[in-house]
C-alpha cells in the first residue's frame, strides 16, 4: 500500500493551514526579522555570492577529504529558465520580483551556483552528479521550482546510481 502523498489528497489545504499555524507559533512575540527587507530592491552582486558558495564548497571538500570520505557532487535540478514559460514559472516570477530579487537573478544566480559546481568537479576530480542537467525541468518531475515530485525523486535516484555504481568497487578496495 502506498502511503506517499495521501495526506494531501485528503487534506488538500493542510500544509497551508500547518504553516500558518508554525509561522504563527514561531514569531510569537515577535517582529518579522525581514520587515524592513520586504518589497524593497536588493543588493545583487552574483559574484560575491558565487565566490562565497565557491569557498564553502572547497570547504567542504577539504573537510571531507581529510576524514577519508569520498566526495561526490551533484548539482540541484530546477525548473529556472531564463523566461518564464509556464504558470508555475510565471507566479515564482512574481514572487521574487515582489520580494525585490529581479527574476534575471534568480535564474542567475542557479546557473551560477550549479556551474560552480561543474568546474568544482572538474578541478578536483571529483565524480559529478549533474542533476541540472539530467531532470527536466517540467511538472513531470517537479512538483515546483526545485522540489522533485514522486517521478522526479525515481529519475534522482537513477541517476544518482548510474553515477556512482561504477565506482563502488574501487570504493570499496580502499576501506
Amino acid at each position: 500500500m502506498r502511503i506517499v502523498g495521501w495526506p494531501l489528497r485528503m487534506f488538500p489545504h493542510l500544509h497551508t493551514w500547518l504553516g500558518a499555524q508554525v509561522f504563527r507559533f514561531v514569531s510569537r512575540g515577535r517582529d518579522d526579522e525581514f520587515h524592513n527587507a520586504r518589497g524593497r530592491s536588493k543588493n545583487f552582486d552574483l559574484d560575491r555570492m558565487t565566490g562565497q558558495f565557491e569557498t564553502s564548497l572547497e570547504q567542504f571538500i577539504g573537510v571531507a577529504k581529510r576524514a577519508g570520505l569520498n566526495v561526490v557532487l551533484m548539482t540541484q535540478q530546477n525548473r529556472m529558465e531564463a523566461e518564464p514559460r509556464d504558470a508555475l514559472q510565471r507566479r515564482s516570477a512574481e514572487h521574487f520580483e515582489k520580494q525585490g530579487i529581479p527574476w534575471e537573478h534568480v535564474f542567475a544566480g542557479y546557473a551560477a551556483f550549479n556551474e560552480t559546481i561543474r568546474k568544482t568537479a572538474i578541478r578536483h576530480q571529483l565524480p559529478l552528479v549533474d542533476l541540472d542537467a539530467r531532470i527536466a525541468k517540467t511538472s513531470e518531475f517537479m512538483y515546483d521550482m526545485v522540489h522533485a515530485n514522486d517521478r522526479g525523486s525515481i529519475a534522482i535516484a537513477e541517476a544518482i546510481a548510474e553515477e556512482l555504481e561504477p565506482l563502488l568497487p574501487k570504493w570499496a578496495a580502499h576501506r
